[in-house]
């Protein structure tokens, strides 16, 4: 931008610079960036979690999902059942959508905080 100076109007052009460089400073970004888990940590992740449950004598599958609920790690426990691994990763993808564990999802809507969610296929509600 070019500052134009005439006498007496020399701070309107400071100010004009001045909005100019605080309207650039005020658009969006382009590009969004954000933190994501390895496939790594993710792996280590699940069999944490697989190793916490086999202590407790739970033989469970354990699913890791990324932001968009995309799986990224799903380990099944040999006694867990043949149709545990999908549910595992429709629980992962329910938390990764609400920013919750299905746990406090299950509390909100027991409390009637927010509406019914029966209706969407992929979701699985209730659960620790």
């Amino acid at each position: 931008m070019r500052v134009i100076r005439s006498a007496g109007h020399g701070w309107l052009g400071l100010c004009l610079l001045a909005a100019a460089r605080l309207s650039r400073a005020a658009e969006p970004a382009a590009l969004h960036q954000q933190r994501a888990l390895s496939v790594d940590g993710a792996s280590r992740a699940a069999w944490a979690a697989l190793r916490a449950c086999r202590a407790r004598d739970y033989s469970v599958p354990v699913a890791v999902v990324d932001r968009g609920g995309n799986p990224q790690a799903l380990l099944r426990d040999r006694l867990a059942g043949a149709h545990t691994p999908q549910g595992a990763l429709r629980k992962a993808g329910t938390a990764a959508s609400f920013r919750q564990s299905t746990a406090e999802l299950a509390g909100l809507l027991e409390d009637k905080r927010i509406p019914a969610i029966d209706d969407i296929r992929e979701l699985l509600e209730f659960g620790e």
